[in-house]
């Protein structure tokens, strides 16, 4: 409920404001760190470098898209 009340006080600025919904599939790397929840860790978490997993989905991604 808070992300939608976040998302509600956005919208009522006076922005052009387009949001998308893409679906997990679509966005697994997204989906991936979202889930790589680290108990203690504020919920802002920076990386420097992907990790070793965040990789090889890229990877993966790459190697899907030059198939296509």
């Amino acid at each position: 409920m808070v992300e939608l009340r976040l998302l509600h006080q956005i919208l009522r600025r006076r922005w052009r404001v387009r949001i998308h919904h893409i679906p997990r599939i679509h966005n697994k790397v997204a989906n991936h760190m979202a889930n790589c929840y680290i108990p203690g860790v504020p919920s802002l978490q920076v990386y420097d470098e992907p990790s070793d997993s965040v990789k090889s989905l890229l990877l993966a991604d790459l190697t899907r898209s030059m198939l296509d």
